[in-house]
């Protein structure tokens, strides 16, 4: 019986009588009770069609035997080649793919001795990476028809610019690259440059081709996909099937994208790993009211399998020490492991307090510290301060001050810098500065006019 099979049947006993008697106690079929049930009806019905979409895309493409699995691969691999090397003789991609390349050979940086180094300092690794693909070409134009590199003369820096593109697409299509490595250019490429890819026609139609290659890779190990998220389900307790499945078809892509027929092995086992990894990490950052770190996750799973294996093997529920003997970790390294576990989260409504009168909410610190009453008096008093000062400051040096100084109705509080009231302005700091200090001094002069002890300016 397969899981989708097993799964309708307990909905079935689930909605089916509760009468005590055996006959009524036999699961119905699923038209009776919704016959019986209206008000779950469309409940039932949404579960029945989501099973029978799964089933259906179980069926849907058969399982690839090992040749054609190889065959289809390696199609992909040429389609994901093709497309990064045309992508590599384009003018937008070639520093992306510099940069790329630099990182991949660490070139002039000491970790790979093979690697050739600068001649001079002031050369940028790009620089040497492409004069290294220039005269690698002319080399073969010398070696094959005679010709010194003298004779270019003065169109050597045409022909220098015209073949450096080709060069870099020959390297590229002979350097063993990782398909990741091809699938992150192309992706990145597509970021960078979409225009480039809707009008160039060569390279939509590689593009088309390579989804279609990747698709029909996806559609015949659906299978696979659904066997993980069965097996893994176990692992979410809010998370349903579609979720899981979901979170494994994304590792499921990060597969086809990274997969290398080349090394000889299966699909499957090399997307069993991203398929896992994938669903382990979803789970531990969306299943959770309470979110894990995944390292603590790995922990736990590593705890929990420890203590388990040393109970069946001495027959008992095995001590802390023991356990974390058999960890090869410390006791407040295990004792952080098992609060994570069971955590003990407290409300915020808890009352606390001799009559209890108080929340745990009520002492936890605001966004700021200032008193409410407090903060009520000091704002009517910088609202008459403001109506004195629209008497003697103009429009610009009036709104400098109230951005300045927290004073906008608005943002009331929020001071901003030189540098953010400049900025909103659309004038330099230096100016806001200027224009601040004329104000202060205009402003001390009216309120002493009055009678008021300018302070706080």
């Amino acid at each position: 019986m397969t899981f989708i099979d097993s799964e309708i049947l307990k909905s079935e006993e689930k909605y089916s009588s509760r009468s005590r008697s055996h006959a009524a106690r036999k699961a119905k079929p699923y038209h009776a009770q919704i016959t019986q049930e209206p008000t779950n009806g469309q409940e039932h019905i949404g579960a029945l069609e989501e099973m029978v979409y799964f089933k259906k895309m179980n069926r849907a493409r058969p399982v690839l035997t090992r040749e054609q699995e190889q065959e289809l691969a390696n199609n992909l691999l040429g389609a994901k080649q093709k497309a990064f090397s045309y992508l590599a003789s384009k003018p937008e991609v070639r520093s992306q793919i510099y940069t790329h390349i630099e990182k991949s050979l660490h070139i002039g940086k000491g970790k790979n001795p093979k690697a050739r180094k600068p001649k001079a300092k002031k050369q940028s690794p790009s620089q040497v990476l492409e004069r290294r693909f220039e005269y690698s070409h002319i080399d073969d134009i010398v070696s094959e028809y005679g010709v010194s590199p003298a004779a270019f003369g003065k169109k050597y820096e045409r022909y220098k610019e015209h073949k450096a593109n080709y060069a870099l697409s020959r390297l590229v299509m002979n350097a063993s690259y990782t398909p990741g490595f091809q699938q992150y250019i192309i992706t990145e490429a597509e970021k960078a440059h979409p225009s480039l890819f809707k009008k160039d026609k060569q390279l939509a139609k590689s593009m088309a081709q390579l989804w279609q290659y990747k698709e029909d890779m996806f559609k015949h190990n659906i299978k696979l996909l659904i066997s993980m998220a069965k097996k893994n389900l176990f692992r979410a307790k809010k998370m349903g099937f579609e979720d899981i499945y979901q979170e494994g078809s994304i590792g499921m892509m990060k597969a086809i994208d990274r997969f290398d027929p080349r090394k000889g092995f299966k699909f499957s086992t090399y997307a069993l790993y991203w398929i896992k990894q994938s669903i382990t990490r979803a789970v531990a950052d969306k299943d959770s009211t309470i979110r894990v770190p995944v390292h603590m996750v790995e922990k736990i799973n590593r705890y929990k399998k420890s203590r388990d294996e040393q109970a069946k093997t001495f027959g008992r529920a095995p001590n802390d020490k023991e356990v974390a003997r058999a960890l090869g970790i410390g006791r407040h390294e295990l004792e952080s492991i098992k609060e994570t576990i069971n955590p003990h989260p407290v409300s915020l409504s808890l009352p606390i307090g001799p009559i209890q009168d108080t929340t745990l909410e009520d002492l936890l610190p605001g966004e700021t510290n200032e008193i409410p009453e407090t903060a009520a008096k000091a704002k009517m008093i910088f609202s008459k301060a403001i109506g004195l000062l629209s008497q003697s400051l103009s429009a610009k040096e009036l709104l400098v001050i109230k951005k300045r100084f927290g004073l906008e109705q608005e943002n009331y509080g929020m001071e901003k810098t030189l540098q953010e009231v400049g900025e909103d302005l659309g004038v330099t700091r230096e100016r806001i500065r200027q224009i601040e200090q004329k104000a202060l001094r205009k402003a001390r002069r009216a309120l002493e006019n009055k009678g008021l002890r300018p302070d706080f300016f």
